[in-house]
């Protein structure tokens, strides 16, 4: 491979990279596209409500480890993927189109050209549970937003049980053809993959550091997180086309799609705000109290009752007080300081102390070098597995146990339903006494 690399780079020398070379940090374009990479990857990651809800319905002992390990796994994919797959690419001398490439067929294109039929399905079956498991998050998450924070909120506060049920699966039937729809049509007018990736930061990154605030900064006040985000969307915006049509005297999808005038919006997207909404805030702060947010109301939606086991008597179930104990903050307390400091140390060592000496050293990888460099990125992809595909099921094993040997009690008829007994004053004698009945018949 590394043989392979060396000729292709002879053959192609690779513009903007140290000695025109395929095996270097150094090079450019890789700088501008990694700073975009990091912007608009602080958006889809901040402003995703489906990373959200998984936090909030985590307990916050283990959410910190979750995340803290799924990030350190997620980085095997563009890490190991860009190692093996995308130089595999040029040295095999696959040729695409730029389009092609945007659109991300290097992955199939490479995959075929190495393992024929099966490698193109065991790509398929890749990018399938890639999206299917991102589209479903999506579509909860957008399903719960429109349904509690719009509907239950503004149109129907009264609104409960089967029919706030009804509503969320409207919403996922009609964002998932939303999303099909939008797909097709930016396809058919040239707008690719590649394109939307480097263009996301640009559009949503400006929410960034308001939301951030909203959780770290107690002097934020509500003008300040509304407007700096539209402030920042238009200065990012007009950013992006101000810079391309200064360095190209046009604006069209080819010209606005370079590396430089997307940095440009994605930088002015992720940091004017803080300008924004740093001065609009110490003009008239807020002093926000976080110990309300100790205080929320669980939403119930059940019709303000719940069957009881196998009786019909409805068990009313009001809406209880999310209480923590001193235990409890303790812990959140922990997990938070934890939680910051490996999240400065791993910013600092992945976005700076890694490639930026790289980068500036102008160094091109010898063959041991390169050898060491795959090993290592095909360790981490092992390591991964283990932490997101095999771990869980062993942390979970007594869980699985237990569900399993429910579910062979239920198909064999052993499965007694446990009576509740936190209720236990709302079930009536007469139906204890039914119910014995019925199961001695």
């Amino acid at each position: 491979m590394y043989d392979l690399l060396a000729a292709a780079s002879i053959r192609s020398p690779i513009v903007d990279n140290e000695q025109g070379s395929l095996v270097t940090m150094s090079s450019l374009q890789a700088l501008f596209f990694g700073i975009i990479n990091i912007c608009g990857n602080f958006g889809t990651v901040f402003l995703d409500n489906a990373y959200w809800q998984r936090a909030i319905a985590a307990h916050p002992q283990y959410a910190v480890k979750a995340y803290l390990v799924g990030g350190l796994s997620w980085f095997a994919i563009p890490f190991t993927l860009a190692t093996t797959m995308g130089l595999a690419g040029r040295a095999l001398d696959i040729h695409l189109t730029p389009f092609a490439i945007s659109q991300g067929l290097v992955l199939p294109d490479v995959a075929i050209a190495l393992l024929g039929q099966a490698g193109g399905f065991a790509c398929l079956i890749l990018v399938f549970m890639a999206v299917t498991s991102a589209a479903s998050a999506e579509l909860i998450a957008v399903s719960s937003v429109v349904t509690y924070d719009v509907y239950r909120t503004y149109i129907r506060p009264d609104a409960k049980g089967k029919e706030v049920i009804r509503f969320s699966h409207i919403c996922v039937v009609t964002f998932g053809v939303l999303m099909g729809v939008l797909a097709v049509l930016l396809n058919l007018t040239g707008i690719s993959l590649g394109y939307l990736y480097t263009l996301m930061g640009v559009l949503i990154s400006s929410a960034v550091f308001p939301l951030a605030m909203t959780l770290l900064w107690s002097k934020q006040s509500k003008i300040a997180v509304i407007a700096s985000p539209i402030l920042g969307f238009f200065c990012a915006v007009g950013t992006w086309l101000g810079v391309t049509y200064g360095m190209y005297g046009h604006f069209t999808i080819e010209t606005s799609s370079q590396n430089f005038p997307m940095m440009s919006g994605n930088i002015v997207a992720l940091l004017s705000p803080v300008i924004f909404t740093v001065t609009i805030s110490l003009v008239k702060p807020d002093n926000f109290n976080f110990d309300a947010t100790r205080h929320i109301q669980q939403v119930d939606d059940s019709n303000q009752e719940q069957v009881a086991g196998d009786f019909s008597e409805p068990v009313v179930t009001p809406a209880q007080e999310i209480t923590n104990t001193t235990e409890e903050l303790e812990s959140m307390a922990k997990s938070s300081r934890f939680a910051k400091i490996s999240s400065v140390v791993l910013s600092l060592v992945l976005f700076l102390l890694w490639p930026l000496p790289m980068f500036f050293s102008r160094y091109v990888f010898s063959k041991s070098f390169f050898t060491g460099w795959v090993v290592v990125s095909i360790i981490w992809v092992f390591i991964s597995t283990i932490a997101v595909g095999i771990y869980p099921i062993y942390e979970s094993r007594k869980t699985i146990a237990s569900v399993l040997r429910e579910i062979w009690r239920d198909i064999t008829g052993k499965r007694v339903p446990n009576l509740p007994t936190t209720n236990s004053a709302m079930i009536s004698e007469e139906n204890i006494v039914v119910y014995n009945a019925e199961k001695k018949i």
